[in-house]
């Protein structure tokens, strides 16, 4: 129904091109452009061009398993050309975008100048340390694929390390945050430690390896019901995570040494040694946002978001919308869910414009949350309706497939996902030199 809409809407397009730029190509981008090319009269009424500094798309939600070896990079990622490859009327620039002018409706980037009649920013976030950058090097975050691989290197030669080097003590894994990645993040680290390394080392026993998730709240998974935090802690506590809650990080040395503070009750910091770090604790909007010229000041939020409009444009230029995580709307999550269904409700307002029709606002219809602890474990809520162990374990594992792109992704996270069920083996146990996973 929605697709007979947007043909029926798109023969009453203007006939001149348009041109719409579009900066990022994650799951906002993606699909704005995906929708504005399902309109019937796209050949000759828009021009897209695309911009982003990697030429893929990646599916973040499943960075943790690139982290932990489960899956390959090449898994998770799509060719931002192999998606248009169909497409003549879209272009795609491997390029960064150094600034935006709202005011002359022009982009400045490293492969030169473009202008726009509609913009659209959808370049997602990246990890907050709430003004601590200097910890960056210390705890990477779980945001980009070339930092899942630093992580995956870190958290592997740590195992080795403990096997080379004498009182050989099975290594300590800090996962800072206790939201969706936090829990994935920890509870597939205890797997590795109790199932899949179990017999590979000599000098030490791999399941005696410590696995702490800090988080600065009361509880996990603020988001969830109570019920589903407890589920999810009890769960990590089956696999010997040790929860901290309570506690925030107050300072990180160079050595891995956290420096932990109560915000429950005033009692001493406590000092943990760590082996490896993994920071999941909060992100910040793209320094893109930071980018924007205009005469009409841009506000961007405490995480540098652009507060947007009803129909996702920022005010005073309603040729310039903001998408996903770098987009404050209503309060909404920065999740998966809302960047598919903005990106789509974007492209679909641009397209009224061009129909000389009204602009609706953006409605977000939830589809519930899930998050993983495990093989067999997870929780899931909509609507109401609560779920926890293998059913929504099942469920988790459909909506992931389901939302992968191309179907030999599909097919090949599958397969592996159920191969890994049957015998705990992790097949992407690579460790790449440090250096070749930064940007």
């Amino acid at each position: 129904m929605y697709h007979d809409w947007l043909a029926l809407l798109g023969d009453n397009l203007k006939p001149s091109k348009t041109r719409v730029i579009i900066i990022g190509q994650g799951f906002a981008g993606l699909n704005a452009a995906k929708t504005l090319l399902h309109s019937s009269a796209y050949k000759n009424a828009l021009e897209i061009l695309i911009f982003d500094k990697r030429n893929y798309h990646l599916f973040q939600p499943l960075l943790y398993q690139v982290a932990t070896a489960a899956l390959s990079p090449a898994e998770i990622t799509t060719p931002i050309r192999f998606i248009f490859r169909d497409h003549e009327q879209v272009q795609i620039f491997l390029s960064e975008v150094l600034a935006i002018d709202a005011d002359q409706q022009m982009i400045t980037t490293t492969v030169g100048e473009y202008s726009y009649d509609y913009l659209i920013l959808a370049a997602g976030a990246e990890i907050g340390y709430f003004g601590k950058e200097e910890w960056k090097s210390f705890a990477p975050g779980l945001k980009t694929l070339p930092l899942s691989l630093e992580i995956r290197r870190q958290i592997l030669l740590a195992y080795e390390e403990a096997e080379m080097r004498p009182p050989h003590t099975p290594p300590t894994f800090v996962v800072v945050g206790g939201g969706p990645t936090g829990v994935e993040m920890a509870g597939a680290i205890a797997e590795i430690s109790r199932f899949t390394l179990q017999k590979e080392f000599r000098k030490f026993k791999p399941q005696a390896t410590k696995v702490l998730l800090v988080e600065a709240g009361e509880r996990l998974l603020p988001s969830f019901s109570k019920r589903s935090s407890k589920r999810a802690q009890l769960d990590l506590e089956n696999l010997c995570v040790e929860v901290l809650l309570g506690k925030k990080v107050s300072a990180i040395d160079g050595n891995n040494t956290l420096q932990l503070q109560s915000t429950i009750a005033s009692t001493a910091s406590t000092i943990i040694c760590a082996s490896v770090i993994i920071w999941s604790a909060g992100v910040r909007a793209c320094k893109l946002t930071e980018k924007i010229k205009s005469q009409h000041a841009i506000k961007l939020d405490r995480s540098y978001r652009i507060p947007v409009q009803e129909d996702l444009s920022v005010a005073n230029y309603p040729k310039l919308f903001a998408i996903g995580d770098l987009a404050n709307s209503k309060g909404l999550p920065g999740i998966a869910p809302v960047a598919l269904q903005q990106g789509k409700w974007c492209a679909k307002n641009i397209l009224c414009d061009l129909a000389g029709k009204a602009r609706l606002p953006f409605t977000y219809f939830d589809k519930g949350q899930l998050a993983t602890v495990g093989r067999r474990r997870a929780v899931m809520e909509y609507r109401g309706f609560q779920s926890a162990g293998v059913v929504a374990w099942l469920i988790w594992i459909f909506v992931h497939i389901y939302y992968l792109m191309g179907m030999q992704n599909r097919f090949l996270v599958l397969m592996k996902w159920a191969w890994a069920y049957v015998n705990f083996k992790r097949s992407s146990r690579l460790i790449i030199e440090h250096g070749s996973t930064r940007r």
